[in-house]
């Protein structure tokens, strides 16, 4: 019986990690958890959200960003996240152009 280990990241670790591909990972616990590709339905709902979120964004006149699956989300010591939908405020929009990983 073979049995696999598997690497135990750091944040850090995490932030750096490269894989040479355009593959998408959150981090689980301190594991690498490869994101799927999202279906078509997934994606027009995905649209349908956005646009409601900005109309709504637009309506009460803020200054907030609606942001793709782009921006992972720290949720713990060793988590991380990437939501398909991010809402930044002004001053985290300007956090963002200062870093050098999309991680809040």
């Amino acid at each position: 019986m073979v049995q696999l280990l598997t690497k135990n990241y750091s944040f850090e670790e995490y932030l750096a990690y490269d894989d040479g591909t355009d593959n998408k990972y959150e981090l689980v616990n301190g594991e690498l958890k490869l994101l799927p590709i999202a279906s078509g339905f997934h994606a027009l709902i995905l649209v349908l959200i956005y646009d409601i979120l900005q109309t709504e964004i637009d309506r009460i006149q803020q200054q907030w960003k609606v942001m793709p699956g782009t921006v992972g989300v720290r949720t713990a010591k060793k988590k991380s996240r990437i939501p398909d939908l991010v809402i930044l405020s002004e001053s985290q929009c300007q956090e963002l152009r200062k870093m050098s990983a999309a991680v809040f």
